[in-house]
């Protein structure tokens, strides 16, 4: 894609993805969204909802028709995607081309490999409860059976999720989880070290008897973490940071208290948009 475009008719009532919490106005964006985040994408996307915007919204009748079609023939998912970019000139013939190696992805793998794909994506665009959700979701879905490493990883990324909302008991029993299923290196040290983040010596020291993990193990990443917690009192960003938290008698002690109240609810919606989103 290169060059200026003349975007298609704006809808007034857009269409609302709730995957991604985003809102599509026109087809370009559409394009957009199909093209870049096609790993968040099931064949649910393309409901009634979809076709009545496409037609009342984007005075789209004809790309609509194409995917009743679609519907009707049940084609694969691949296939209601190339049929909205070629509605458009949004991409190269070209762009076009490679783009349905990636579609033929989807075809090949399963629905719950597409559901963790969509899962990572969220995590790293910081919607963590969402992602939650759905390597939960995957994780109750009984009824295609997948390996028991795919399943360790599920629980490992869940595991890294609690970590990142500062729950590690819960990271702790998810990593645990992960290491009883496939006992690889990664799921040990990360258990270890949502242990050690936790403060529980007692649990850490039962951990390491029950899976014999080697008291060396463990002083190293205890050494790991003092070093990183020197590092980072010595930093000049650390420093800044605590001056804000003493107090200067020579001013008003309310003004201390209304910044310092300032800093706490700034973490506290840092938080929640965290879980939230």
């Amino acid at each position: 894609m290169s060059g200026l475009l003349l975007c298609t008719k704006q809808a007034v009532n857009p269409l609302y993805v709730e995957n991604g919490s985003i809102r599509i106005y026109n087809l370009e964006e559409l394009c957009y969204y199909l093209y870049n985040y096609t790993y968040m994408i099931t064949a649910d996307f393309f409901d009634e909802k979809f076709i009545m915007f496409c037609e009342n919204e984007l005075e789209q009748v004809s790309l609509a028709q194409k995917i009743k079609e679609c519907i009707a023939h049940k084609q694969p998912l691949r296939t209601f995607i190339m049929r909205v970019l070629e509605s458009a000139y949004f991409y190269s013939t070209d762009e076009l081309k490679k783009f349905e190696t990636t579609l033929a992805y989807l075809d090949s793998t399963s629905v719950k490999e597409r559901m963790k794909a969509r899962a990572d994506m969220m995590v790293k665009a910081g919607k963590l409860k969402s992602a939650m959700a759905i390597y939960k979701s995957i994780l109750d879905n009984k009824e295609e059976i997948m390996s028991l490493q795919f399943n360790a990883s599920v629980k490992s990324n869940i595991g890294v999720i609690y970590t990142e909302l500062f729950m590690y008991d819960k990271a702790a029993e998810y990593f645990e989880m992960a290491y009883d299923i496939d006992p690889i290196e990664e799921y040990r040290d990360f258990l270890v070290c949502a242990l050690m983040m936790l403060g529980d010596e007692e649990r850490l020291h039962l951990i390491t008897s029950r899976y014999h993990i080697d008291e060396e193990i463990v002083n190293e990443y205890k050494l790991a973490f003092s070093n990183v917690n020197k590092m980072v009192r010595s930093s000049d960003k650390y420093k800044q940071f605590t001056e804000q938290f003493k107090y200067d008698s020579k001013k008003s002690l309310n003004l201390y208290y209304e910044n310092i109240t300032h800093i706490l609810s700034g973490w506290k919606e840092d938080y929640r948009k965290a879980i939230d989103a």
